[in-house]
């Protein structure tokens, strides 16, 4: 007869062995035994983890152990399993899927004109990307409450992808409950690092990922995350991203922001070029020189933006304002 056995409590917790019986697969527990018929013909074995690595928890590494006892002769053999890491798509990836929240008439009147806007340009673009409207809440901020993520693993037919939809840390926003009311179904599993405070740092906003790239000698395949930093406070989610031990997050100052997200201020677009895509990042000292040259040309009481009354507020000497010499002190110091 045969065992096959997960060698710690811990690894039992986290982990499910199955095994196929004619059309069936059956969840193998360690004290179930292979018959003499089973062990010599072979047996089809599968494994299904219940959990994400996790900091200062499972580290997604299992062993299992199968023995055969044969007269009095035992024989063992174990094998090393490692979860496959949670990841998040980066820039030079294809589109799938379009997420953002429904707005409406009420409370969320410029949200409804931004989706009309999506919908205009999906139909003069003539794509066919699914577009979901998030719409049991009235937090709109669909990029802030969760990030978009995968696991991959290699198959027997090339890879096997399963989208995994994460959470943001923010245990109070009550928004980022959609993503598993919601998303999470066949095919889209759903993840939440708790335990994070509703601080604007753990905004999923605050996390974005270089496409893959090598620096330093290191190899990024899957691409690299960056997150904002405020002072010394570092985002929640940085030690569960580290779990995963792939995409080495780097960190990034984002406290000279107003709200700090690393959205703001960096993003990567295709380029032809050895890496395929290229950075891009604000030059606020650029911006402060347009505005310079336009004031002293004569244009210092016209207004900067024009919002096709969409909002209200902008001041008609926005020019002469933002050019205020202690402004652009500070600006420069920071």
């Amino acid at each position: 007869m045969g065992l096959c056995q997960l060698e710690t409590q811990q690894h039992a917790k986290n982990i499910r062995i199955f095994r196929r019986e004619g059309s069936e697969l059956l969840i193998t527990q360690n004290d179930h035994k292979f018959t003499q018929n089973q062990v010599q013909l072979g047996s089809n074995l599968g494994n299904d983890p219940r959990d994400t690595r996790r900091p200062g928890g499972w580290d997604g590494r299992v062993d299992v152990r199968f023995t055969v006892h044969d007269r009095g002769k035992i024989s063992a053999d174990s094998v090393k399993l490692l979860v496959a890491p949670i990841l998040t798509y980066h820039h030079s990836q294809l589109v799938q899927q379009i997420f953002t929240t429904a707005g409406n008439d009420t409370s969320n009147f410029f949200q409804t004109k931004f989706v009309s806007a999506i919908e205009a340009s999906l139909a003069e673009m003539d794509v066919n990307y699914p577009l979901f409207k998030f719409n049991a809440s009235d937090d709109i901020w669909a990029q802030d409450f969760f990030e978009p993520g995968y696991t991959s693993m290699p198959g027997p037919s090339g890879p096997v992808a399963l989208q995994v939809m994460i959470r943001s840390s923010q245990d109070d926003r009550v928004a980022g409950r959609q993503v598993f009311e919601y998303l999470r179904g066949s095919g889209t599993g759903a993840v939440q690092d708790r335990g994070g405070s509703r601080d604007e740092i753990n905004s999923m906003g605050n996390l974005e990922t270089i496409p893959p790239h090598n620096f330093n000698g290191k190899n990024y395949p899957a691409g690299r995350i960056v997150l904002g930093t405020h002072g010394a406070q570092k985002p929640y989610i940085l030690e569960y991203m580290l779990a995963q031990e792939i995409q080495d997050p780097l960190l990034l100052d984002t406290n000279w922001l107003a709200v700090g997200y690393v959205d703001e201020i960096l993003q990567f677009l295709p380029a032809n070029n050895s890496l395929g895509w290229v950075m891009l990042v604000p030059d606020p000292q650029a911006g402060l020189a347009i505005l310079r040259k336009t004031q002293s040309a004569g244009y210092g009481n016209i207004r900067a933006f024009l919002r096709q009354n969409d909002t209200e507020g902008n001041p008609s000497d926005l020019f002469g304002i933002l050019l205020g010499p202690s402004w652009g002190t500070k600006l420069h110091d920071r």
